[in-house]
């Protein structure tokens, strides 16, 4: 295939620089700045316990998502992304020393601060998304298009307003496969290690990642063979090295330290695979509440541009459709399949960027008609991810009296409406929630909360009566914000500093494009 145009190298690394602040600028004005699922607020304690009490057990037993030991408890979750969030606690920490805030809070600001490690990860999914599309051939404006609607067109967006595994996950498994590819195709060992940092610390946030080395050894085997026996055996090192202490030996040291055995993981949520598979599967790809093609709606080329890469790289074609056919049967027969409540299909999220590489190289060749459907599709899907970070998602099942949960997660009717019911399908119902909510905004009659301490499982401090009137909130931190009755020239001041700074870094980065 062609070549990308050669640039100057300070121009390819200003151009990445703007896009990386770019992205993480828009990013942080559309997060919530908020800890809500139960997902989060168990890493979260977590976090703050280990900051605080050089310990990962949470000195409470009101926690969510844990087990308890000896009236501590200990999140459920593996060590990766809360690893991740702990620059994030530091940096909140001493935002907080230096203003003169109550103890609520600092607490809020704190938080917000942690669901900022989504913004981060995500602003570092478009660097890495970009710098392997270039290094594969792909040219300088396309790649930044790509990275962008990767980024704000499908249902990975939501997930970058959270302090979540999704998106660390979407990470690794874009810079495993990425680097590994570039690693065989340029012969590269610095390549191979990155590699295998990044697939060490998928399997660190996600034990399941794990499945992901059935394909990528066989993938590793076949291109090795065209190694001689010194660079096998370098390469082997290179990449398997940082998997071996990462992956597993810093999975079982985390298990260890928290439970005394290695292989304990402590996990007791829903560890069945009782669903049936073609349930799952047709929910997590075609469902009106959780399928695939809906919630990104560019991936309806990814057919076409299967084949089109697969003329280019069979071998990587192979790769990344046999990791994906695993996961999806993984996925599909697991009690929580819709991985609920949340919004698409999340177990499928963190395979968005390699799904994207490859429409990247389809719609770079692609004529003009085809270029022109993908940019309606983006468009579709970015419309449908406006009511996904508008609204949140837990919200949404409130409104339509499925949450809290009505029946059992194995139940053929778990969430049955907003699964299967096309006129109960998230991607409807969050848009009537944004318009009626807006226009009652419009009208003055927008909700005020009152803030009240906080309780030890780190839930939202709202005070009781006020929590039905989280089903009339606009999921972002200025609006919160003024929920809060903080300062209306404050918040508008924030407002103009993120939107100057997102404009500022976008008009330097369409500069330097050529």
């Amino acid at each position: 295939m062609t070549e990308p145009q050669k640039l100057p190298k300070n121009n390819e690394k200003r151009l990445k620089l703007f896009l990386f602040f770019f992205i993480l600028s828009v990013l942080i004005f559309i997060s919530g700045a908020r800890l809500v699922s139960s997902d989060e607020v168990s890493m979260f304690l977590t976090v703050e316990s280990l900051i605080k009490n050089g310990s990962l057990a949470i000195p409470s037993s009101d926690v969510p998502n844990s087990t308890v030991i000896g009236g501590k408890s200990y999140t459920w979750y593996e060590a990766g992304n809360i690893l991740a969030g702990i620059p994030m606690y530091l940096t909140g920490f001493a935002i907080t020393s230096v203003l003169p805030l109550s103890p609520v809070f600092s607490s809020f600001v704190t938080k917000a601060t942690v669901s900022l490690t989504g913004a981060l990860t995500g602003a570092f999914i478009a660097l890495i998304f970009y710098s392997i599309a270039r290094r594969l051939g792909i040219g300088q404006k396309i790649s930044v298009l790509m990275t962008m609607a990767l980024i704000i067109t499908t249902f990975l967006l939501p997930y970058l307003k959270m302090f979540m595994r999704e998106p660390i996950l979407a990470l690794c498994l874009l810079g495993g496969t990425g680097f590994l590819i570039l690693a065989f195709k340029n012969k590269t060992y610095s390549d191979f290690f990155i590699a295998g940092i990044f697939i060490g610390f998928g399997i660190l946030t996600k034990l399941a990642f794990a499945i992901n080395l059935l394909p990528i050894g066989i993938y590793f085997i076949i291109k090795s063979l065209e190694l001689n026996r010194k660079e096998q055996f370098k390469v082997f090192i290179y990449f398997g090295l940082p998997v071996l202490i990462l992956g597993f030996i810093g999975t079982g040291t985390y298990n260890f330290i928290r439970f005394g055995n290695p292989l304990d993981t402590g996990y007791a949520g829903g560890t069945s695979f009782n669903i049936p598979l073609y349930v799952g599967m047709f929910g997590l790809l075609l469902s009106p509440g959780k399928g695939l093609f809906w919630f990104a709606p560019l991936l309806l080329l990814i057919f076409p541009a299967i084949k089109h890469f697969k003329n280019i790289y069979r071998s990587e074609t192979y790769l990344i459709l046999s990791m994906f056919i695993l996961n999806l049967m993984l996925s599909s027969v697991y009690i929580a399949w819709g991985g609920d409540g949340s919004w698409g299909p999340r177990y499928l999220a963190p395979f968005l960027p390699l799904f994207f590489l490859i429409l990247t190289f389809y719609i770079s060749q692609a004529n003009k008609i085809i270029k022109q459907i993908a940019v309606l599709l983006s468009i579709a899907g970015f419309i449908i991810q406006i009511g996904g970070i508008s609204i949140y998602a837990g919200a949404y099942l409130r409104e339509i009296n499925e949450y809290p949960y009505q029946k059992n997660f194995d139940d053929p009717e778990f969430l049955s409406r907003a699964h299967f019911i096309p006129n109960y399908s998230p991607i409807i119902g969050h848009w009537k929630m944004l318009v009626r909510n807006t226009a009652e905004h419009l009208d003055g009659k927008y909700p005020v909360l009152t803030i009240k301490e906080e309780s030890s499982s780190g839930r939202i401090p709202i005070a009781n009566e006020d929590q039905s009137q989280l089903l009339h909130t606009i999921d972002f931190w200025f609006t919160y914000a003024s929920y809060a009755n903080i300062s209306k020239y404050i918040i508008l001041f924030l407002i103009f500093l993120s939107t100057g700074i997102s404009t500022f870094t976008g008009l330097l980065l369409f500069r330097n494009i050529r």
